[in-house]
């Protein structure tokens, strides 16, 4: 079994178009094989990332922040989880 190390930033985001459309964010964010897991609630959004990949770097490759008004609140830092490869789908955060 494979595995990768993670950490979380969590994000403030704001539809451009509609200041409570975010949820479709996610899709966006889950495509990128940086991303491991991405969990919605409200203008809030974790962003749960592979080791190697910053959240700069993935805003950048989704291009988000055309639709989006998005500002990193925080990270896990330097603190990695090792996680299983399993589909992004399943992984959830309480």
């Amino acid at each position: 079994m494979v595995s990768y190390s993670v950490r979380s930033v969590k994000l403030l985001v704001e539809g451009k178009g509609c200041s409570s459309c975010v949820a479709p964010i996610k899709n966006h964010l889950i495509r990128h094989p940086g991303v491991y897991g991405v969990h919605v609630r409200g203008g809030i959004v974790v962003v749960i990332l592979r080791n190697g990949y910053t959240i700069e770097e993935v805003l950048g490759d989704t291009g988000v922040e055309m639709y989006y008004w998005v500002k990193i609140l925080g990270s896990g830092g330097d603190e990695l989880e090792t996680l299983p490869d399993t589909p992004a789908r399943s992984y959830k955060l309480y």
